[in-house]
């Protein structure tokens, strides 16, 4: 431990021995005298007021200029958080800031500083310096890429509000400590800053997600490209089987894309489908049902399956799309919180989903570098990956599990992982649209994806063949020469030529899908409803809340059920034996008792 030690005095009795030379002895001094230091104590500064969760600093920047424009400043220290504190410089203060007179640049001249990189002297001089540097191109506007609108200031406005992610070196700081408003002197300004919104609104949502129309048959024919935004939801199920009928419904009210689902339960033996999806899964390495993750994905969307992943910490589903920027893998995982999982587990898995990816679902990891209120083994290690990798969390620093136990505190352990994705692109926000013990987290991806490969037949069931039969004799030439290997390549040519063209003007293009069956009005207030009793338990968790939430949870399952039964009933009494063209019996009964086809593995030559 060091010690301060006190000054040495002006008279100190050994500097009389020894003699010194100073050339500056005869100059005339010019030091001011010093005078005695006022016994009175200075006057404290009030202490900073920290104001966390501010997403949109312009009406805060409105409000500090109308109250105390010339007592305080702001500071922005994170993504969210700003420092308040009392100006330097007051009245009374002799040391006042420098003006826009006082900064001159060096190079130009003008009143700037000197390295301010908008200067012309500055432009011109890195230009010589580097010359081989080239600007970098401005890509055009776009819907998918424009900013969002600012929106005015409401301090009424009480829509849901959508975090955009904006780089920063500190993403997600921990909130500075409380501070007591009634023991400083802007109380006032305190209260005022409750009235800011509490995040930054899209404006209107995306629109709603129709089914991509197949391209018609003909030269144009290839692959579709969906510039409507994607929307992903990630949710721990807590046992997907029996909330089969309320995914449905989230899927078909909310237009979600695809979404990733943590703890299953699902076995060997299980079966999920859902109509206008495709599902994969991954059970647990034990086989038991606990645990395991899945994927349910939109089918127009053109996506390919990756290989699973799982092990006793981590179960993992992957599946791969594409967008404007390249393959993009999309990850549904689910790390059970009795195991231990080390730094060189969660590198080893990161590294194996590629340089673009989106890994969402229930970590059981906590830190609050997204968001979590305490710290766990588990997510120390996930943050020194995090730290590691460079990854970007996506998270809206909400609590996301809600323990049923009122002794139990809600915590955030759902949320995802990106890397190689611009975070201009993602916009997240919370949803109450499911009924397990997790609400489900919505990301919205602008971006431009490319839709399943429609088929490439020639014909379908709407081409007319008696005109494509009559088109064909009059356009077919009968007496080409064909005396040598080119003439006969070169009729070849011309005849596939002449029954393409015949097929593509006789063959109409199929009309489009209907869509997805719209929920009864009885239904979607009961689904609002439910929203709003889930967030009142969620403020209040009162058991009375939560056991209106429990019955108005069990009538919307019961309406879900009644609607479908009398849809499929509608249905089989529509259907008739005795239509000549349709066969809608038939058909059906086709359906019912077609066998499951077989798909073969692909092999490489050693039978692997």
């Amino acid at each position: 431990m060091t010690t301060a030690h006190p000054p040495i005095p002006a008279n100190y009795w050994l500097s009389s021995l020894i003699p010194t030379t100073n050339r500056f002895e005869h100059l005339p001094d010019s030091t001011p005298a010093i005078t005695e230091s006022s016994s009175q104590p200075p006057e404290q500064k009030s202490p900073p007021i920290f104001v966390c969760g501010v997403q949109n600093i312009r009406p805060l920047q409105n409000l500090l200029d109308q109250i105390a424009r010339d007592r305080y400043s702001i500071k922005l220290l994170g993504s969210d958080q700003v420092k308040i504190q009392p100006s330097s410089s007051t009245s009374e203060c002799p040391r006042k800031e420098r003006s826009a007179a006082d900064v001159k640049c060096c190079n130009c001249g003008g009143s700037h500083p000197t390295n301010y990189k908008g200067c012309v002297v500055y432009k011109q001089l890195q230009q010589k310096l580097f010359p081989q540097l080239r600007p970098c191109p401005v890509p055009p506007a776009t819907p998918a890429t424009q900013p969002p609108p600012q929106t005015s200031f409401s301090p009424d406005n009480s829509s849901p509000s959508k975090r955009f992610l904006r780089p920063s070196r500190r993403l997600f700081p921990t909130p500075p400590p409380a501070i007591d408003s009634s023991s400083t002197p802007c109380s006032s300004l305190l209260f005022s800053f409750r009235s800011l919104p509490s995040g930054i609104h899209a404006g209107d949502p995306p629109p709603a997600y129709g089914y991509n129309v197949k391209p018609p048959h003909g030269p144009h024919h290839q692959n579709s490209l969906m510039s409507s935004p994607l929307r992903i939801a990630l949710w721990n199920a807590n046992g997907l089987a029996q909330r089969k009928l309320e995914v449905e419904t989230f899927l078909t009210s909310d237009n979600i894309d695809v979404l990733l689902i943590s703890e299953t339960h699902f076995t060997s033996t299980s079966f999920f489908r859902i109509s206008r999806y495709s599902f994969y899964d991954t059970q647990h390495s034990d086989g038991a049902a606990h645990g395991g993750s899945a994927i349910l994905i939109r089918s127009s969307l053109r996506h390919h399956p990756q290989a699973s992943y799982s092990t006793d910490s981590i179960q993992a589903t992957t599946i791969q799309i594409s967008d404007a920027s390249g393959p993009l893998n999309l990850t549904a995982l689910y790390c059970p919180p009795k195991h231990r999982i080390s730094s060189s587990t969660f590198l080893t898995f990161f590294r194996s989903l590629g340089s673009r990816f989106i890994a969402g679902g229930d970590f059981n990891s906590k830190h609050p570098w997204w968001g979590c209120r305490t710290t766990n083994p588990k997510g120390q290690q996930l943050y020194q990956c995090v730290s590691s990798l460079r990854l970007h969390p996506i998270t809206t620093r909400e609590p996301t599990y809600w323990p049923s136990d009122p002794r139990r505190q809600p915590d955030l352990l759902d949320f995802a992982l990106s890397k190689g994705v611009p975070l201009h692109q993602i916009t997240i926000s919370s949803h109450l649209g499911l009924s397990s013990d997790h609400t489900p987290v919505l990301i919205t991806l602008s971006s431009t994806f490319s839709s399943a490969c429609s088929s490439s037949s020639l014909f379908n069931p709407l081409t007319d063949w008696h005109a494509f039969r009559l088109l064909l004799d009059q356009s077919l030439p009968y007496n080409l020469p064909v005396k040598s290997p080119t003439d006969m390549e070169a009729a070849v040519q011309t005849l596939t030529t002449t029954i393409q063209s015949a097929l593509w003007k006789t063959t109409p293009p199929l009309p489009p899908r209907p869509p997805l069956t719209s929920l009864s009005p009885l239904i979607q207030n009961k689904i609002h409803e439910k929203r709003r009793l889930r967030k009142n338990w969620q403020l209040t968790r009162l058991p009375a809340d939560k056991t209106r939430l429990n019955r108005i949870i069990k009538e919307l399952r019961t309406l879900i059920q009644t609607d479908r039964a009398r849809r499929t009933s509608d249905y089989l009494s529509r259907l008739s034996p005795n239509a000549p063209s349709s066969h809608d019996l038939w058909k059906a009964t086709r359906r019912l008792k077609a066998p499951s086809p077989y798909i073969s593995p692909i092999k490489d030559d050693a039978g692997r």
